[in-house]
């Protein structure tokens, strides 16, 4: 892709976002393929400025448009890319399988954060994707001089997953039930099995129990996001009450929910939600940052890369994507369901010896700012881009 006007890319900020993530990542692609040369226009896409809107694509059309998250179909199903015929990028923040309709979008193209995300969307015929992770703003750094007084930060919503159980129990029948908890134990257990394909597999033995078991009755998209919902609060409980040696504070959605859940253990602090980017600050703090990513089985996530930048070390969920360029104890510190148990010695390890913990630090914003910024993104995007792009334009 060249940089005359021609190539211009309309990026459409989003009209809501939790926390401000999606403002967040808009601004930080949007500045980085600024510096990469690429003519981008900056807007707020609103619904009663559409017909203006129109008017002036239809003047001076861009190459291609582009969101985090992508854009609903009006009312009567249409999506705005194929109306106005259009390429348009939707850059998918959270999981591929809720936004399914998106994929039935002839002129979309949908990046994920995950390889498996990626799959699965071609599996339903939704051949125009690939894959971008999260990153870094190339902005965030840290000086080695901050003071860091908290020992381990958890920045997180708390799901209820007994709640979504006692919902399966109530609205399923136990078969069923015991096939998604069957499957929410194998992307618990395993590092590389998404809870798409964990989900097919306990079907598969169902079928092979209870032959005629009528699955036609359930809503299975319904039940993959219900899945998806109940391993991350699970895992996120299960990593936390890992650690019973050092002081953890937990800031997120809602502080009620995380006191029911972990109120019994002494050394959790509750604190009430932050922005997004409130929660840089926050960083800069921290000696330790503790990540549940246990959903990405071949991805990066934000929140990995953002505390790296900041002079924290990140405890996170290993998975090959992440193995590509940090190390485990160099970088990165890697845990696994069958490690769980040796995550609170290594916290309190690194907690003991500060030079240990700034070495691995320094080398993991190193790698971040070699490897893992918006600008590596932005040119990922571009490189990626034009095979997708040549589908829909004479190139």
């Amino acid at each position: 892709m060249t940089s005359d006007n021609r190539n211009r890319i309309d990026i459409f900020m989003p009209t809501r976002s939790q926390y401000g993530v999606l403002h967040y990542f808009t601004e930080e692609l949007y500045k980085a393929l600024v510096r990469a040369g690429v003519p981008c226009h900056l807007q707020t896409l609103q619904q009663e400025d559409i017909n203006v809107f129109l008017e002036q694509i239809f003047k001076d059309p861009p190459l291609f448009t582009l969101t985090f998250n992508g854009i609903l179909p009006d009312d009567n199903g249409i999506f705005l890319a194929d109306l106005i015929r259009i390429p348009h990028v939707c850059c998918l923040v959270d999981s591929s399988t809720r936004f399914i309709s998106v994929a039935q979008s002839k002129y979309t193209i949908i990046t994920c954060v995950d390889r498996v995300a990626c799959e699965f969307l071609k599996k339903i015929h939704h051949e125009n994707t690939f894959f971008l992770p999260h990153a870094a703003s190339k902005d965030l750094s840290f000086s080695g001089s901050e003071k860091r007084p908290y020992e381990v930060l958890v920045l997180a919503s708390c799901i209820d997953y007994e709640a979504i159980a006692e919902l399966w129990r109530a609205k399923y029948p136990k078969e069923l039930v015991d096939t998604i908890l069957d499957a929410a134990d194998r992307v618990l257990l395993d590092q590389n099995t998404s809870f798409i394909d964990a989900l097919n597999l306990s079907i598969f033995e169902l079928y092979k129990i209870n032959p005629g078991f009528e699955t036609s009755k359930f809503n299975f998209i319904k039940i993959l996001d219900e899945l998806e919902n109940y391993v991350i609060g699970f895992d996120r409980v299960r990593v936390i009450r890992s650690i019973r040696d050092a002081r953890i504070d937990i800031f997120g959605q809602s502080k009620e929910m995380w006191e029911k859940m972990l109120g019994q253990q002494p050394n959790c602090v509750f604190h009430d939600p932050v922005s997004f980017r409130e929660a840089f600050e926050l960083l800069k703090q921290t000696k330790i940052l503790l990540n549940s990513c246990i959903a990405i089985k071949g991805g990066g996530h934000e929140r990995i890369y953002s505390g790296m930048a900041l002079g924290a070390i990140v405890f996170t969920s290993e998975n090959d994507y992440m193995k590509e360029t940090f190390m485990d104890g160099e970088n990165v510190i890697f845990y696994t369901a069958q490690t769980l148990d040796d995550l609170n010695s290594k916290v309190i390890d690194i907690l003991a010896n500060e030079n240990k913990r700034a070495e691995i630090a320094q080398a993991g914003h190193d790698v971040v700012k070699k490897h893992h910024t918006w600008d590596h993104r932005a040119a990922s995007l571009l490189e990626q881009l034009p095979a997708f792009l040549a589908k829909f334009l004479e190139v």
